[in-house]
């Protein structure tokens, strides 16, 4: 154990030997390497230093050159534009003198030109005068002749659409009184059927209504005592129309008669007195109902024929029939 201790310690110790041997070489490396670095970052700058003096130096004589060469052409253009703008003056007045010679002929030639236009014209203007006077002449004559002749094709249309009229108002007069004495069978026979429909319908409202006031008579006053003195009128029902009595009607126009209407023989006095407790009675009630609202609630109705002839001692019949009739207006 102590060999193998002090075998471990030799290891240990050239280890850090050489770990120490290579730390030296590294930094010694490290440095030369900072040195050379610094070196050449030194003659680049010198370098650079010099490369900009040459260029300063270059652009400087090209400066001088330029200036002087722009001096030397801006002189030669100044000449060149003074000695084409002085042979564009003479171009010019060249031009002017041959163009005041040509207008001078041209002016002599359009004069020349324009008379014979003229003398031209006037002979085809006579020409055509005289080609529209015998063209005028042809038409008139054409158009008389259309004239006559559409006059004498209109007399004959009109003749036969006087003749066809004829004949076919005597056929519509013939079908007008087919179709009127047609209207007339069916007419009467529609007669007869409302005049059966509204006896029947008379017949059956009737005894409706005598069914709902003896109802209500008896839903009223079979718990109500009636007053000693009250007492009520009813009108008798009106007549049912006979039909084997009813004539048809013939002829164009039909008047269809109402059905009579069913009347109550009351004192003025006294209907007066019902209107005004139905009306007192109808705006007392909630949500303000209108008459035709009252008919068609029961309870409503019965609450109003029971006070109705407890406070006015008629019959309720009479109520219902006042109601009714208010109710209709």
């Amino acid at each position: 154990m102590d060999d193998f201790a002090a075998a471990r310690q030799v290891r240990t110790a050239n280890y850090l030997g050489l770990l120490s041997a290579a730390n030296a070489a590294r930094l010694a490396a490290e440095q030369c390497r900072r040195e050379s670095s610094r070196q050449q970052r030194q003659q680049q700058q010198q370098e650079v230093l010099l490369r900009a003096a040459q260029v300063a130096e270059a652009l400087g004589s090209w400066q001088q050159k330029r200036q002087i060469q722009s001096a030397t052409e801006s002189q030669a253009r100044q000449q060149t534009v003074r000695d084409y703008a002085q042979g564009t003056r003479e171009q010019l007045l060249t031009r002017h003198r041959i163009r005041l010679a040509t207008g001078a002929s041209d002016r002599l030639c359009r004069e020349r030109e324009q008379q014979q236009r003229r003398q031209a014209t006037q002979q085809l203007l006579s020409q055509l005068a005289s080609h529209r006077e015998q063209a005028s002449r042809q038409a008139a004559q054409e158009r008389i002749a259309e004239v006559q002749s559409l006059a004498l094709s209109i007399q004959d249309f009109l003749q036969v659409t006087a003749q066809q009229r004829h004949l076919q108002g005597e056929q519509q007069q013939q079908q007008r009184q087919q179709e009127a004495q047609l209207r007339q069978v069916m007419i009467s026979q529609e007669l007869q059927q409302i005049y059966a429909h509204r006896a029947a319908w008379a017949i059956a409202s009737k005894q409706q209504r005598q069914q709902f006031c003896d109802g209500l008579h008896q839903s009223v006053w079979g718990s109500i005592a009636v007053t000693p003195g009250s007492s009520s009128i009813t009108s008798p029902n009106p007549p049912v129309p006979n039909i084997a009595s009813v004539k048809p009607v013939t002829g164009p126009t039909v008047a269809i008669a109402p059905p009579p209407p069913v009347v109550s023989v009351t004192a003025p006095a006294q209907e007066r007195t019902v209107e005004e407790f139905i009306l007192e009675y109808v705006a007392k009630l909630p949500n303000s109902p209108t008459l035709t609202q009252v008919l068609d609630e029961r309870d409503v109705l019965r609450s109003l024929l029971a006070q109705g002839a407890i406070t006015l001692g008629i019959d309720p019949s009479e109520i219902v029939k006042t109601l009714q009739t208010m109710a209709d207006a």
